[in-house]
């Protein structure tokens, strides 16, 4: 049985309580064990939105209206993105309703072109009407949704977001991009393996200095992603190549029986997996657990702290992404032997093609590049 369609056009209509909807999954998550933060975060989140909407409900101003109608249609489409049900989902709702309080607070004093602008690029309603849905699934609706908080954050970032990330200027020192297209032969019953793989690739790839990756676009049916790799100098995408040529080929390894026999020891494996945990860990607390945390923090008034504490993060980070960048590329590597048939395309260029077990000729990074 397919999953029932949701008219987007009346997503936030005024009988769907948003709020009561993301409690009531706050509570079954908890019950289960399942909860991956506090729910004091939540109900502070929550209680801000509230207030937030009363209060513009009750102005009568022009700019109140549209910005009451935007966060409603915004936080409806979040709230209900989430009712699919899983850990993952919930969260990316999470950080969807933190985006909005971030979007409000930065667009106090804007105007109705700069709330339309920036809720365009937030709402995962209004990234499926700009792709010709008039009707969406839960599943669709969270895959718009992962987008919307990743190009959000990135494109408009909050302070830690942009530290986090390196992105200077908004972009001005961008020198390249590269369209980069995962495409997976799976039905749409087992794509949650590659869809976590796909997060797991960007935030590899963000955590290179110079280094923004962007999630474009979401397909289902056999499973296509499209992304854009921004570069801001010539360091950040050598360093990118050479970590996906040579994830490339200890995959290629692995598939023909011979990483094995080049490990030195027993230990050194285990040691390697141990790592690749904690990391994989770390990665999905970063655009989970950690924004949300922080944005609690703001609400509280401790925002001078939280600078304080970003830097010093950001420098042991810095550190720890030298350090671990080997197990970087047996995590990379891992996801592209343990995804079934699969292709990826950069610059519109096969760069991995693995078919039957077996990786299929395809083009080196550093011909890409200069094509």
């Amino acid at each position: 049985m397919g999953s029932i369609l949701i008219d987007l056009d009346l997503i936030d209509e005024d009988g769907y309580n948003p709020f009561e909807s993301i409690m009531s999954n706050t509570e079954k998550l908890s019950l289960n064990g399942s909860l991956s933060f506090s729910k004091s975060i939540v109900e502070d989140t929550v209680m801000y939105l509230e207030r937030k909407l009363q209060d513009l409900s009750e102005a009568n101003d022009g700019k109140s209206k549209v910005l009451y109608s935007r966060v409603f249609e915004a936080v409806c489409s979040f709230t209900k993105s989430a009712e699919i049900g899983s850990t993952e989902s919930y969260d990316v709702a999470i950080a969807g309703l933190n985006s909005v309080i971030t979007a409000i607070r930065e667009l106090d004093h804007g105007s109705i072109e700069e709330i339309n602008r920036n809720f365009d690029i937030l709402s995962p309603k209004a990234y499926l009407l700009d792709k010709g849905k008039t009707e969406a699934s839960i599943e669709e609706l969270n895959m718009a949704a992962m987008i919307t908080v990743t190009n959000f954050g990135l494109i408009h970032p909050a302070p830690w977001v942009s530290t986090m990330l390196g992105l200077k200027a908004q972009g001005n020192l961008c020198t390249e991009i590269w369209d980069i297209e995962f495409i997976f032969h799976v039905s749409k019953a087992n794509s949650h393996k590659p869809l976590m793989f796909l997060n797991e690739f960007i935030e590899i790839l963000n955590k290179i200095d110079g280094v923004t990756v962007i999630l474009d676009d979401i397909k289902i049916g056999s499973l296509v992603a499209k992304m854009k790799a921004i570069f801001e100098d010539a360091k950040s995408k050598e360093e990118v190549k050479e970590l996906i040529e040579v994830s490339k080929k200890f995959a290629q390894g692995k598939l023909e029986k011979d990483f094995v026999e080049n490990e030195n020891t027993k230990a050194q494996t285990e040691k390697i997996e141990v790592e690749k945990e904690i990391l994989r860990d770390q990665l999905k607390k970063e655009t989970s657990i950690e924004s949300d945390y922080k944005r609690a923090l703001e609400i509280q008034s401790q925002e001078e702290d939280l600078k304080k504490k970003k830097i010093e993060n950001f420098r042991s980070e810095l550190q720890a992404f030298k350090e671990a960048r080997d197990t970087y590329k047996e995590m990379l590597s891992d996801g592209f032997i343990s995804n079934g048939d699969f292709e990826i395309l950069i610059k519109g260029i096969p760069f991995l093609q693995i078919k039957n077990g077996s990786i299929v000729a395809s083009e080196s990074i550093d011909v890409i590049d200069k094509m």
